[in-house]
């Protein structure tokens, strides 16, 4: 709580301007679409794309610009910064600022081999600090909810609001940290990666989307992960489940939104309602038809719960 003490802001006042909107119900459903009717992606938003400077390395982002509240968006293990394609323009003709980089391994970032691990909390703190954010919006899904939440504990001040979509949040609270073990077998991440994160809706209803998001999944850090030594594994494995408590969560007020797919097999929303008493200002929107890429398969009802972001 630091970061709040500096910015002349206490914890009483920093709770108080962040309560939750009586209007909006704690848990809604969002009924998904036919699958097959979700086309392929919208033409983009101009953007500018970059990289940033990352010990060992440096990581490709891009951001469409522009005076709105910029939205950083972070993106699964099994994907990159064009994982977002069914929401940069719909963000940036809602007014705001869109960006997302790749994280290491993923399309279009470069470090270096044998350079030193960091995590990707760690390059979001450089990201944010290289494009001069003051404050903003931070959306995480799966693994890229993992960094987000973390960087909501160590600088929540700064964030405008937090959305967590279809992610275990790496969590080391004894009593979530079973509820998944009982979620998925010691063979489950054995199986194909469209397996484990696409409903069943989607994978029979929109084969081309399939090959879509397959095409984004070869170029992404799952690739490397599943092909590396044991040691690797284990260490990635390690850095999933030595994640905030509930007590670190209890101390994040900012308005936070759970988003998850009812077929969801890595986090189904019985693994969410839990956390609606353990973040103090969350909301948690149910989206049918979807599985762990909701973002992805139900992108209509995905940003119809994102928009407005707060």
């Amino acid at each position: 709580m630091a970061g709040l003490a500096a910015s002349g802001a206490g914890p009483s006042a920093f709770a108080a301007r962040n309560q939750p909107p009586a209007s909006r119900p704690r848990e809604r459903f969002l009924a998904g679409r036919d699958p097959s009717l979700t086309g392929p992606p919208p033409v983009q938003a101009p953007a500018k794309e970059g990289y940033f400077a990352v010990p060992g390395g440096r990581l490709w982002y891009w951001d469409t610009g522009g005076d709105g509240e910029p939205v950083v968006l972070m993106h699964p293990m099994t994907g990159s910064a064009q994982s977002w394609v069914y929401q940069q323009p719909v963000l940036a003709k809602a007014g705001y600022r869109a960006l997302a980089f790749s994280r290491r391994g993923a399309f279009g970032s470069q470090v270096e081999p044998g350079a030193d691990e960091a995590s990707p909390g760690d390059d979001l703190v450089l990201f944010v600090d290289a494009l001069k954010l003051k404050r903003f919006h931070l959306v995480g899904a799966a693994a890229g909810a993992f960094a987000a939440v973390r960087y909501a504990q160590a600088h929540q001040e700064r964030l405008l609001s937090l959305t967590l979509a279809g992610s275990l949040l790496g969590l080391s609270e004894p009593v979530h940290v079973a509820r998944t073990k009982a979620l998925m077998p010691p063979q489950f991440q054995d199986l194909p990666a469209a397996f484990r994160e696409l409903s069943p809706s989607y994978r029979v209803g929109n084969p081309e989307g399939v090959k879509r998001w397959l095409a984004i999944e070869e170029s992404a850090l799952s690739a490397a992960v599943d092909k590396a030594a044991p040691a690797e594994q284990a260490r990635v494995k390690a850095a999933a489940t030595a994640g905030p408590t509930y007590a670190d969560l209890r101390a994040i007020m900012v308005p936070t939104h759970l988003i998850f797919g009812d077929a969801d097999l890595y986090s189904p929303p019985a693994l969410a309602r839990p956390l609606l008493d353990v973040f103090p200002n969350a909301r948690l929107t149910v989206i049918g038809e979807a599985g762990h890429a909701t973002f992805w398969e139900q992108p209509e009802a995905f940003n119809a719960a994102l928009l407005p972001l707060g």
